[in-house]
């Protein structure tokens, strides 16, 4: 974020945008999507900004909230892209099939990924602190968000899965005598 920072702030002097003395092309942005006349623009950016709140590693909090403001703001005032912005919006605010399809991904912000997976490597560093763990173990709720881990624990459960359903039809067998 901040190479991308740097380089558009360094473009946009290059193209006769006057920035201010300690202002970014970030800075900018926000600046005037935070104070856009158009209502649903500031709305959005808003809510950008709330998701992005409740990130609690300060690296996914800056990709939240400069890079899709960043894209917000470009859709806005390139005319470009204006029309289909609106449409897309336009076509799926209302749209309660939509809001259906999505409704299995809707999430609370406490139950997204990244802040869980947070709290799950603060628990691992407590617990090596109090030497419930090695440097080099990390713990149970972290573990699963380990790739290798998930799919060794998938694995475990299809095959007591199997298991069960090979006994079950073992059972089925022997009632049927």
């Amino acid at each position: 974020m901040y190479f991308m920072q740097r380089e558009l702030t360094k473009m946009m002097k290059e193209h006769g945008v006057l920035i201010p003395k300690g202002k970014s092309v970030m800075d900018m942005v926000h600046d005037d999507l935070r104070t856009c006349p158009n209502r649903g623009v500031r709305k959005l950016y808003k809510k950008i900004i709330e998701a992005g709140s409740h990130m609690k590693e300060r690296y996914q909090m800056g990709t939240i909230i400069d890079l899709a403001p960043f894209a917000l703001w470009v859709a806005y005032h390139d005319t470009a892209y204006r029309d289909p912005l609106f449409w897309v919006a336009n076509e799926i605010i209302d749209d309660h099939e939509f809001k259906e399809d999505i409704k299995p991904f809707v999430k609370q912000p406490s139950e997204w990924y990244c802040p869980l997976w947070h709290d799950a490597k603060e628990n691992t560093q407590a617990k090596r602190d109090n030497d419930e763990l090695t440097k080099f173990q990390i713990s149970d709720d972290e573990g699963m968000f380990v790739p290798e881990r998930m799919l060794s624990f998938k694995d475990n459960i299809l095959k007591m899965q199997g298991d069960l359903e090979k006994q079950m039809r073992l059972a089925d067998r022997k009632t049927d005598k």
